[in-house]
């Protein structure tokens, strides 16, 4: 999405764009873009630049979010399966005492 998106914003900013004089310059303003810092040093002249900012700094945080309920998914399922075997030794425990069970 970096790669694509520096090679369209290039296409389109050059010639209208001063910042903008290689495609390594557009590339930079992806990877800016996309993390959301935003420095500041390359802006989108073009409408249709602008478009394409938008859409990449969306893209940034869905993939950022991602990660972070991929993360929080891994301790829940972490903590679920522990819980989950506490509630069979317990069930161990209380076969062995001979208590009946309500299911």
């Amino acid at each position: 999405m970096v790669f694509l998106s520096a090679l369209v914003f290039y296409f389109l900013e050059r010639g209208t764009n001063p910042q903008v004089h290689s495609y390594l310059d557009a590339l930079w303003w992806a990877v800016i873009t996309m993390t959301t810092v935003g420095y500041g040093d390359i802006i989108p002249v073009t409408l249709m630049g602008r478009l394409i900012t938008v859409g990449l700094i969306f893209t940034g945080g869905v993939l950022f979010l991602s990660f972070i309920a991929l993360l929080a998914s891994a301790f829940v399922e972490l903590e679920f399966t522990e819980l989950e075997q506490e509630v069979f030794d317990l069930r161990d425990k209380v076969n062995k005492l001979g208590v009946k069970q309500n299911k």
